[in-house]
Formats: structure tokens, sequence, C-alpha cells
């Protein structure tokens, strides 16, 4: 209760860490994670084609 007393009573630290919560749920977007896993693949496919060159 003095957590959410403490937030109300200075808003803008309120905002401050809204802000920050945002920035951090937004490295866990599906959009991000989606792109991350993509280049993953991406890597693995890359790392695969230069160890068995198709000739």
């Amino acid at each position: 209760a003095d957590a959410i007393l403490a937030m109300v009573r200075d808003p803008a630290r309120s905002q401050s860490m809204g802000l920050a919560a945002r920035r951090n749920a937004e490295q866990y977007s599906v959009s991000v994670l989606s792109n991350r896993l993509l280049d993953i693949y991406q890597n693995i496919i890359d790392s695969y084609h230069r160890k068995r060159p198709y000739t």
C-alpha cells in the first residue's frame, strides 16, 4: 500500500517508471521476438551454407 501511495504522490516518478516499463515490454513484442527468431534461423542457414558450399 505504501508503494501505491508513493506513486500517487509523485506523478513524475510514476510517469517515468511507466515509460521505462513500456520500453522494456516493447523488447518482448511479437514483432521484435519474431524478427530475432528469423535472424537466428538466417544465421543458421548461412552457417550451414558456408560449411557445405554447393558445387
